[in-house]
């Protein structure tokens, strides 16, 4: 009976000596990989990187537009918006972004809804959307009003003449595509080789 207890306490000591060892040995390794399993990293928004979409000036005569061809498929996981700023020699001229359906509409003809406006010398930040958008600069129309007088129809008829000939609008504009990314730090690298590679 006596000789039964001391084998079983030999045995249950040569357990605990070893288990010591063990640990101490690997306690480095243990408590780092508990402590990143327990404190992993959460996703956040991080840019990835910018490249500039528009940086020059010229005359424009009518509306100046250009599409931007976005990436296959929606992902919620990537964000894009337009950065910068632009001059106009006629104040009234105003920037529009659309994303494609809206863009599509514009084409048929029906009053689009834009995803954000910019006024010249203005900064702006105007969201965009990753399955392709448009950016286009626009004139305003002016008011019409019905002449009451002799005098105001040959206003009316000088600016109608104006409407269907105007002179050209000095322009600069310098636009800037930042886009940004749910993820991890660790992650970032890579998404920013990929968009420097063009994606």
């Amino acid at each position: 009976m006596h000789i039964g207890r001391f084998i079983a306490g030999t045995f249950l000591s040569l357990v605990a000596v070893y288990s010591y060892i063990l640990i101490s040995t690997n306690r480095n390794q243990f408590v780092t990989s508990t402590l990143n399993s327990a404190f992993a990293e959460a996703p956040a928004w991080r840019e990835v990187g910018r490249k500039v979409l528009l940086n020059q000036s010229w005359e424009m005569q009518s509306p100046s537009g250009w599409w931007v061809q976005g990436t296959p498929g929606e992902d919620n996981r990537i964000r894009a918006r337009l950065e910068g700023r632009f001059a106009a020699s006629d104040p009234t001229v105003k920037m529009i972004v659309l994303d494609k359906p809206n863009w599509e509409k514009w084409q048929m003809g029906y009053p689009p809804l834009s995803m954000g406006t910019a006024l010249p010398n203005f900064d702006f930040k105007i969201p965009a959307s990753n399955a392709g958008y448009y950016f286009g600069f626009f004139r305003q129309p002016p008011d019409w009003r019905i002449p009451a007088s002799s005098g105001s129809v040959v206003l009316a008829l000088l600016r109608e003449y104006q409407i269907r000939n105007p002179s050209p609008v000095r322009m600069t504009a310098r636009i800037i595509l930042v886009e940004e990314s749910l993820c991890t730090s660790a992650e970032l690298p890579g998404l920013q080789a990929a968009f420097r590679g063009g994606r």
